[in-house]
């Protein structure tokens, strides 16, 4: 599980900003949108980010994403590893600074800080702490190929310090050779425990495939699926997968009137008939499904796009509720502030992403404002600017008018 995730130098974002899942010392909303990790740690079970377009939430996703395929790489016999360098455009200074990359996690109820540094396509630096007897120790550190293992916590990491090249993470390489502790981490980014969604009409087809191959194999999902679908109001009545000519289609079926006026089920391929929303909670259902029975962190870019917002509501409840029983927890990037509502999520749950002068995106909690009332309405103070991270619109009416004089003019 998540506990924080921190980015600098990437994008919009120059200096290191911080996403923390740890629940601060408010009580409010205690019991369904938080959890005891570990003794003494309480982490939310959701949280989501708001800001104006361009303001840098999605750089914040896109940095996951990032630090998530870098770990991929896992080859050895590939040197090129391929860092991708998206330093801060707005200051040249920053081009000569690498980017920086850190998660700290819980797996098997142990604590992990992970993170590293790369510039011009080398790693800069690498570290790896994790769990001791009272206080953090570290695993190992790295700053460029000069690598220092401590063996009394990381004993699969001596004796191959020198298996690293300059492109490679040596979290990566031990995981290749079976590491325990690096393939415990490695597979928190890359075995599940981790997913990151966006509307990429890449990743859109192979969340269409996978959740189309589930629905054959997995009952317990085909009947959570076809729930979801029933419980968020499609018309669906039921969803299977059929094969034509060595390609998976879902079909949805629907009630139809016959020539005699009785009803009976229809069915249609849900691709080419369905809305895009639900087509998109079709598609994030196996996500969802896998989270929550499993355990894991969700990350959705756009999560309002094709939903209404009752229904955007409903996901979030789901997992801010008891039924959560594996805590998963979900992050989203939204503009929905009907989602800000103090019997939904806690001050700590709720994100904002602004911009300063020079273009660097800042991140911020609620929890972080003094003097909110407990009976605040989050929505309207956030439309009214009282929290930033809203857009500041020019009079769009004087648009046409000044179209009208360019006209004129030419």
């Amino acid at each position: 599980m998540l506990i924080e995730f921190s980015v600098g130098n990437f994008r919009s974002i120059k200096e290191v900003q911080t996403l923390s899942f740890v629940a601060t010392s408010i009580k409010e909303l205690e019991e369904t949108n938080t959890f005891e990790a570990l003794p003494k740690l309480r982490l939310l079970k959701s949280a989501g980010i708001y800001g104006a377009n361009a303001s840098g939430k999605s750089n914040l996703i896109k940095a996951l994403t990032t630090m998530r395929v870098i770990i991929f790489n896992r080859d050895t016999e590939q040197n090129d590893i391929n860092l991708h360098q998206r330093f801060f455009e707005f200051d040249n200074t920053m081009q000569l600074k690498p980017t920086f990359f850190q998660m700290i996690l819980v797996i098997k109820g142990k604590k992990y800080r992970y993170g590293f540094e790369y510039y011009d396509y080398k790693v800069v630096s690498e570290w790896l702490f994790g769990t001791a007897t009272k206080n953090e120790a570290y695993y190992f550190t790295r700053n460029l190929q000069d690598i220092k293992v401590n063996e009394k916590y990381f004993k699969e990491g001596s004796g191959f310090e020198k298996n690293v090249s300059e492109k490679n993470l040596f979290l990566s390489v031990l995981s290749f050779l079976n590491g325990e502790v690096a393939t415990r981490i490695n597979d928190f980014f890359i075995g599940g425990a981790l997913s990151i969604i966006d509307d990429s009409q890449g990743l859109v087809n192979i969340m269409k495939n996978h959740v189309t191959k589930a629905l054959e194999n997995n009952d317990g999902f085909k009947s959570f699926l076809n729930e979801l679908l029933q419980f968020s109001d499609t018309g669906i009545k039921s969803i299977k997968s059929v094969r034509f000519d060595n390609i998976d289609y879902a079909l949805s079926q629907r009630v139809v009137q016959d020539e005699q006026g009785n009803s009976t089920l229809k069915s249609f391929v849900l691709e080419n008939f369905e809305s895009e929303g639900t087509k998109k909670l079709f598609n994030y259902g196996l996500d969802i499904y896998n989270m929550l029975t499993k355990g894991g962190t969700l990350i959705i870019d756009e999560f309002d796009a094709h939903f209404h917002p009752l229904l955007t509501r409903k996901i979030v409840q789901l997992f801010n509720s008891k039924a959560n029983k594996n805590n998963a927890q979900l992050f989203f990037a939204t503009h929905d502030t009907n989602l800000l509502d103090r019997e939904l999520l806690r001050r700590d749950q709720i994100y904002f992403a602004e911009k300063d002068n020079e273009g660097a995106t800042h991140i911020y909690s609620l929890a972080d404002f003094k003097g909110v009332r407990n009976d605040a309405s989050y929505e309207k103070d956030y439309i009214k600017g009282k929290y930033g991270a809203i857009p500041f619109l020019g009079d769009f009416e004087q648009l046409i008018s000044n179209a009208d004089e360019t006209t004129q003019k030419n």
